[in-house]
């Protein structure tokens, strides 16, 4: 381990020094409480004498668990001061010895130590394949649009090419690169994920450069893991809506990067990464924000994923839904497991313009809501006035009369004339005439 002592009078001898080093661990000194805060990042445990450290020595304890969460505290108090050392222990602090001690009961300290971060590691490590495990719960897919999409992902993990995720917001793109990084072999290293629009148009190249591996360096969360900062993976969320000033400069430090040797060898003084951008595919919106009309990723030699809307993946929606309500369930406590007949009707035939981020945040209010272990569409709060105004897809249940009904009205509303409308239906206007009677249109 890496440990420091934290105290003006060394408690640990050189000879105690050497031997923590001969098993294999960094000893440093810090002097005073500055030195000390300033250097948590590279330790696993500090050993603090309590009795010179600082006027009131208890105070130092949570101003490093502030500083590092992760770190372990062990306080050495003389005989006299094992009430400060109990208080020490309520503070935080991991351990505690009396002084004098032996080597033996250092070593057997630091064991203990070592254990506890031991035991963190694992936690953390599932944890992770817990969260890793919800990719399941966005990526399943009965779609074969959808499908395909997933089929590319899988393929994409195992190259080192670039990747352009297109699609609209809410549709998964996030959880797309995570799950190439996590399905590749550079899942060891970190994924760093950068929002475009949030970048300042006034940085320099250099400092764009900084921003990317500053993200790079401290994308992980997982404590004590090994992270080979060569193999990570830099994801570029939103690059349509890159500051027009910044456009340029990105491109030139990614213009090399797919290439033969990998994503992140051309981005100068940058780590070797795997490099993802996603494009938000919604032209309105483009158009009113400024975003630009093209996106200098989308290149031949670019490896290009196309996500469906959701309400495009209408086989999708209740599996999905349901999947997501006892994963909420299970999270909050609650006795929600599954939605009636009626709610589910209503889950298909709404339009999800938010898609699959929207549906999350429904279901989620809905199993926070419900008392009973079925969910009734009144708990889905919907608005009223959308629901059934989703184009049915292939496949749905629905009749045919309902499917025509639903499509003249979409052609109706977007052509200015009863005439175009029943050229493009293919049906004369006397029969259109029928059919909007028949239908209340």
């Amino acid at each position: 381990m890496r440990i420091l002592v934290i105290d003006n009078q060394l408690i640990l001898d050189k000879a105690l020094a050497t031997s923590l080093e001969a098993d294999g661990h960094l000893v440093a000194v810090a002097g005073t409480a500055l030195d000390a805060v300033g250097a948590l990042g590279r330790f696993d445990m500090a050993v603090i004498g309590l009795s010179q450290v600082m006027d009131s020595p208890l105070d130092l304890i949570p101003r490093l668990l502030a500083a590092s969460t992760a770190i372990k505290i062990v306080v050495v108090a003389a005989i006299m001061d094992v009430d400060m050392a109990a208080k020490a222990i309520r503070c935080g602090a991991a351990g505690y010895l009396l002084k004098p001690f032996t080597l033996p009961q250092l070593r057997l300290v630091v064991s203990r130590v070592e254990e506890m971060l031991l035991l963190g590691r694992r936690v953390a490590d599932l944890q992770s394949a817990l969260g890793a495990s919800d990719t399941g719960i966005y990526l399943a897919s009965a779609n074969p649009q959808m499908r395909g999409a997933i089929e590319m992902v899988r393929r994409a993990a195992f190259s080192d090419s670039a990747v352009l995720i297109r699609g609209e917001r809410g549709t998964g793109k996030g959880t797309v690169a995570r799950a190439i990084h996590s399905w590749s072999d550079r899942t060891v290293g970190p994924f760093a994920s950068v929002c475009c629009p949030s970048l300042s148009p006034d940085l320099s190249e250099g400092e764009l450069l900084a921003h990317l591996k500053a993200a790079l360096a401290g994308s992980t969360s997982v404590p004590y893991r090994t992270i080979d900062q060569e193999r990570g993976t830099l994801f570029l969320d939103a690059v349509d809506g890159l500051p027009l000033p910044l456009q340029p400069k990105l491109l030139h430090l990614v213009s090399g990067s797919k290439n033969k040797q990998g994503a992140g060898d051309s981005m100068k003084g940058c780590p070797n990464v795997r490099l993802i951008v996603a494009e938000i595919i919604d032209p309105p919106e483009k158009a009113s924000s400024g975003r630009c009309p093209w996106n200098p990723f989308d290149q031949p030699d670019t490896l290009r994923i196309d996500l469906p809307p959701l309400r495009a993946r209408a086989e999708d929606i209740v599996p999905m839904a349901e999947r997501m309500l006892l994963n909420f369930s299970g999270q909050r406590h609650t006795s929600a497991i599954r939605f009636s007949s009626e709610a589910q009707a209503t889950l298909r035939s709404y339009p999800w313009p938010g898609n699959i981020e929207e549906l999350r945040n429904v279901v989620e209010r809905a199993a926070i809501l419900s008392q009973e272990e079925v969910v009734e569409a009144t708990r889905l709060f919907l608005p009223p006035e959308r629901i059934g105004s989703r184009m049915p897809a292939i496949g749905d249940p629905i009749s045919i009369a309902r499917v025509e009904e639903l499509h003249i009205k979409a052609v109706l509303s977007s052509t200015d004339s009863i005439e175009k409308a029943s050229q493009i239906l293919a049906m004369d206007t006397v029969t259109l005439w029928r059919r909007r009677k028949k239908y209340g249109i």
